[in-house]
């Protein structure tokens, strides 16, 4: 299966401070649902200020960036319900990663990670329930994304029972990338677990979200806002401005 999504500037009504734009972006976590329309401003192909999304006549999100990162308070009108979510951007001192992401969510310094947060430190003493970006040096190795995106697959199958999975490569003119989200079950408890996943200059790199199976509708959406709203090296890791290729992958039946 191939679908192709395309952005374009459809229609540019420009103010004394700036310019509003209605475009249609490719978002990830509704890219079966038909065609997005944004409004909003967009400077040097970044989403800044307020935002409104539509699918059709509906809203869908609406809220405010900052240099194509999310801020602030973020409702998210969605068939499972409506969510308010609150959205902190974190950098790291070294500039390698600048991420937005729920504010509730807990940080923690990792020496062997990017970015490691707890997804639930308020309700839950369950420390398996983990949002973590990580990369890794492949100088030497000859491990190619699809080999890496395997092995990925392999341990999670290792600590996980995985009773359904769904995985995707993506192609856009600057790189390559797999996603791939499970259900899946450890001792008796439900999760759903997304992984995003791309080469670059020689690194592996590896977002990833292990939730509780509950509403996973929002939980995949906010996995993409978060994937949107990823810098590495300040460069934004996915333009939902730029012609994205989607096609389902196979799995292993065996691994």
């Amino acid at each position: 299966m191939m679908m192709k999504s395309k952005s374009f500037i459809l229609l540019i009504v420009c103010f004394a401070f700036g310019c509003k734009s209605e475009y249609s972006p490719h978002d990830l976590a509704f890219l079966s649902s038909g065609a997005i329309k944004a409004i909003g401003k967009v400077s040097d192909n970044y989403e800044e200020d307020d935002f409104k999304y539509y699918l059709g006549n509906s809203l869908l999100k609406e809220g405010k960036f900052e240099r194509g990162q999310k801020i602030g308070t973020w409702e998210y009108h969605l068939d499972s319900g409506l969510y308010t979510i609150d959205w902190k951007i974190y950098h790291r001192n070294d500039d390698s990663l600048s991420v937005s992401v729920p504010s509730l969510w807990k940080y923690y310094e990792a020496k062997d990670r990017l970015f490691l947060a707890d997804v639930t430190p308020d309700i839950s003493t369950d420390k398996k329930k983990l949002f973590a970006a990580i990369n890794h040096d492949l100088s030497g190795e000859t491990y190619s994304l699809e080999e890496m995106a395997g092995i990925y697959y392999a341990q999670t199958s290792e600590i996980f029972d995985i009773n359904d999975k769904d995985g995707y490569r993506l192609d856009t003119e600057d790189r390559s990338y797999y996603f791939m989200k499970f259900d899946a079950v450890l001792e008796e408890e439900k999760y759903v677990i997304f992984s995003f996943s791309f080469v670059e200059d020689h690194y592996y790199y590896e977002i990833s979200l292990i939730h509780d199976a509950d509403q996973k509708q929002i939980k995949e959406v906010l996995f993409f806002d978060i994937i949107y709203g990823t810098f590495i090296n300040n460069s934004r890791i996915l333009s939902p401005f730029k012609e994205i290729e989607v096609n389902k992958i196979a799995f292993p039946t065996s691994i």
